[in-house]
């Protein structure tokens, strides 16, 4: 098991009863694709951790970037940000994906968007070569972690694809 599939595994298995472990779609650029069942039912979803961060921490958990298809519950393109650390209460999240800008709100140490939102985060993501995104922790440490889109683009093909997405 390479380091991203034990990764994946721990991020989205809540129990071992109930998900089996993800299945690697590929690897495209800086993207991997996975699919995995959960109480049966299929997820399909994408994630990259960054390739710079910058912030005066000692110290942080896994950070990286999702979107996540669940077509049972028909959610799609689920975009979320997991920053290795609590956010400050209240807080929001800066998104910039070339010159388009999103703000997102935090729930523990994961920004999230409103579903409106996700689609055309996902459609900067296509067209663009970054993702920064600026975030405060629960102590006041501002973060900066940029993304490269490298392979986003075929790796959101291959979860669309392997979830019967069109």
């Amino acid at each position: 098991m390479n380091k991203f599939t034990i990764t994946s595994a721990m991020i989205l298995i809540s129990s071992a009863a109930q998900a089996a472990s993800p299945l690697l779609i590929g690897t495209f650029g800086k993207w991997h694709a996975y699919e995995l069942k959960e109480d049966g039912k299929k997820i399909c979803y994408m994630l990259s951790h960054p390739t710079k961060q910058e912030g005066n921490f000692k110290k942080r958990g896994q950070v990286y970037a999702m979107i996540t298809h669940r077509p049972a519950a028909k959610s799609f393109n689920v975009v979320s940000f997991h920053s290795g650390y609590p956010y400050a209460a209240g807080a929001t999240v800066d998104v910039k994906i070339g010159k388009d800008a999103y703000e997102m709100t935090t729930e523990k140490d994961t920004a999230w968007t409103n579903n409106e939102t996700d689609g055309a985060i996902v459609n900067s993501i296509k067209k663009r070569e970054t993702i920064i995104v600026s975030g405060k922790s629960t102590k006041g440490t501002a973060t900066t972690d940029t993304y490269s889109l490298k392979g986003s683009t075929q790796a959101y093909q291959a979860i669309s694809k392997a979830c019967g997405i069109q």
